[in-house]
């Protein structure tokens, strides 16, 4: 199993995310934002990032693209665009949503709507990316009738529980197409939380990343920029005072641990969170 992180928080330069990428050892970059930009708002700067990441490991590029839509000429061009970016930074997983299904789609349909994304990205491996379009229905005809080898998926459990639907029973049935297993964890008011603190049982994932005897992509994907703004870590907000509560345990626990220092009065470094959770995953799986 390979470890990798997004890293792309806030308004992040590619030199930033590529620092804390050799600075936490991981095996795989993920291409995603930078400096805060969606692929569409700096595929400009082609070259410039092409010769920065051509002697990395680019485990998946993830270009934020709006669901793919083939009647859309748009749609096509933008795919085209990615795929070509993709293949510059030699990197073998593109990243992408479908456009919304019925639930009368047939599985010939669904192959054939694949079959004309492949044509665009050609040796590609398309990673199936879970959004609001379409309800799990439509996910697991996917994983359990659409046999093309190029049609991977990606498997979110706070994705999947924000569709009301079992992260335990979705990793069963996904297990035939995951690609990527990403580390991520929510409250019960859908927010997002500490791996570790919320609704996600991550350590059935682990344990069943283990039985299948995993060897694609585990990424931490815990927005943690999503934490910070929920949870807070300066001085305590009266409003966030009972939030807060796991977030100071956890603190509490990493200082122990000898992961990080930290004053209880100050602020605590972001990148320090982010190598602490990088640990934990590396303890789990190296």
């Amino acid at each position: 199993m390979k470890i990798a992180s997004y890293l792309d928080y806030y308004d992040w330069s590619l030199d930033k995310q590529l620092k804390l990428f050799k600075n936490n050892g991981l095996d795989q970059f993920i291409v995603r934002k930078i400096n805060g930009k969606s692929f569409l708002d700096y595929q400009d700067n082609f070259k410039k990032y092409q010769f920065l990441l051509k002697k990395q490991k680019v485990g998946l590029f993830d270009p934020l693209l709006d669901p793919i839509d083939l009647s859309k000429e748009e749609d096509i061009n933008n795919l085209k665009l990615a795929t070509k970016f993709c293949r510059m930074i030699k990197c073998r997983n593109i990243a992408i949503k479908i456009k919304q299904f019925n639930k009368d789609v047939t599985t010939t349909e669904l192959k054939e709507y694949f079959k004309q994304i492949i044509k665009i990205t050609k040796s590609r491996n398309l990673i199936i990316r879970l959004s609001d379009e379409n309800d799990m229905f439509i996910y697991n005809k996917i994983v359990n009738e659409i046999k093309l080898r190029k049609v991977k998926v990606i498997y979110n459990p706070v994705s999947i529980y924000h569709k009301n639907y079992s992260p335990q029973t979705a990793f069963r049935l996904f297990t035939k197409k995951m690609q990527i297993c990403e580390i991520a964890d929510t409250n019960d008011q859908m927010e997002a939380i500490l791996v570790g603190y919320g609704e996600i049982d991550i350590k059935d994932i682990f344990k069943n990343l283990y039985e299948i005897r995993f060897k694609g992509l585990i990424a931490l994907n815990s927005n943690l920029d999503e934490v910070f703004e929920n949870f807070g870590i300066n001085k305590l907000d009266v409003d966030k005072k009972d939030k807060r509560s796991n977030m100071r345990k956890y603190l509490d626990t990493i200082q122990k641990m000898g992961y990080v220092k930290y004053d209880s009065e100050e602020e605590v470094p972001f990148e320090d969170i982010i190598a602490h959770q990088i640990k934990l995953l590396k303890i789990v799986f190296k």
